[in-house]
Order: C-alpha cells, then sequence, then structure tokens
C-alpha cells in the first residue's frame, strides 16, 4: 500500500488515510467524467487553434509510465527507476 510518495529533488510526502484516499484509483467510476471531457475539449480545441494541447503525447507517455512503474513497484515490491527502459 502507498504510504510514501518520493521525488528526487521535491519534499517526501507522507500519506495519511491512504485507504480513503486511493478509492478512485481502484474505482475508475469515482473519477468525475469531466476531468476527461475537459481535457478532449482542450485537445480538439487545439487543433483548431494550431497550438499545443494542455496536455502533449510526451506528457501523456509521462503519465503512462509512472501508472506503469507504480503497477511493477506494487507487483515486485521493489523500487523501480525512472526513466523506463522500453524495448
Amino acid at each position: 500500500m502507498l504510504k510514501r510518495w518520493s521525488v528526487m529533488m521535491e519534499k517526501e510526502t507522507v500519506v495519511d488515510n491512504v485507504k480513503e484516499r486511493l478509492k478512485s484509483w481502484t474505482q475508475p467510476e469515482l473519477v468525475p467524467a469531466i476531468n476527461h471531457a475537459l481535457l478532449i475539449k482542450d485537445f480538439t480545441q487545439a487543433i483548431i487553434d494550431d497550438r499545443e494541447p494542455y496536455v502533449n503525447g510526451m506528457e501523456g507517455r509521462r503519465s503512462i509510465e509512472l501508472i506503469v512503474v507504480i503497477y511493477k513497484s506494487s507487483k515486485t515490491n521493489s523500487i523501480i527507476d525512472l526513466p523506463l527502459r522500453m524495448p
């Protein structure tokens, strides 16, 4: 169970009340649909305005990489270094 969050060169965060705070991670239906809708709206507006979207492809890839590391670390009960080496 996640109890501590540590990112190099940032202050370490200790998470209190972990089970309550992580409910939406195990139950996607608890995450408000507006979160995705706003990203999709920004993406389509970025195409119309010929600009970069708020969350570009590289940021999306970094998010997926972080999710993969969280699962991998949980499964192996070990520390996983970032960035991952993709095959």
